[in-house]
């Protein structure tokens, strides 16, 4: 058995769970750290495709999608953007939980 494992994930919860650092779920076991969001965006619009295109070119493009549609978008205080497959409702719902 891998214990290094369970402790790590032992860490991660405690993280989750004590306040110190919380990280918002944004599906398929992807999470990123709500403190540093800027905006949560519908991907369906022309403005918000071309915000995704111009940071897939410059390689602060972060797709956690797993392979399904993109219905969410991520702008995060570092310039990143994070391609999500949950609808920003969910997550903005999920995010007013959090805060």
């Amino acid at each position: 058995m891998n214990f290094g494992f369970i402790y790590g994930m032992a860490i991660f919860y405690i993280f989750v769970f004590t306040g110190e650092r919380m990280l918002l779920n944004i599906g398929f076991g992807n999470f990123v750290s709500s403190d540093k969001i800027v905006a949560i965006l519908s991907a369906d619009s022309s403005p918000v495709k071309r915000l995704t295109r111009t940071a897939k070119s410059s390689n602060s493009l972060i797709d956690a999608t797993c392979g399904r549609k993109t219905q969410s978008v991520l702008v995060m205080d570092s310039d990143h953007v994070v391609l999500s497959a949950l609808s920003s409702d969910v997550i903005s719902s999920k995010y007013q939980q959090t805060g």
